[in-house]
């Protein structure tokens, strides 16, 4: 069955005065459920993500700008300017996964994904 795409908030890399901002630090996500993620540069610093996570997912395509990119496998996504990528993409593996800007953990840049199978977060039943 086709799972309706659940919108994730925008991660925000950057912002007017300051290179190392990055928004929001940590998502929850769920085993099975498919997922649009923006991925925003607003600074033209380099930006590089190249997190575990990206091989724990089965991507459905990666959109930038008019292109739309078909592929089963992502490494790394570079900025080096202003811009955007958004990956539309199931997650299939639980477990919890760091991410940081290339070059930025040292500073303290570094979120979470974690990703929940899918009875571990029902609540109990009350009778």
């Amino acid at each position: 069955s086709v799972h309706k795409l659940v919108r994730l908030e925008p991660l925000i890399l950057g912002s007017k005065d300051n290179n190392f901002h990055m928004e929001p630090r940590e998502y929850r996500l769920k085993v099975g459920q498919g997922y649009r993620w923006k991925i925003k540069a607003e600074t033209d610093f380099e930006y590089a993500l190249a997190p575990a996570f990206f091989h724990n997912i089965w991507i459905r395509k990666i959109e930038v700008g008019t292109a739309e990119i078909k592929t089963a496998t992502l490494d790394e996504i570079e900025f080096e300017d202003v811009g955007e990528a958004e990956l539309f993409f199931v997650a299939i593996r639980p477990g919890t996964y760091e991410f940081s800007p290339r070059g930025m953990e040292a500073r303290g840049v570094k979120g979470t994904i974690i990703v929940e199978s899918p009875t571990a977060a029902r609540p109990p039943r009350l009778a």
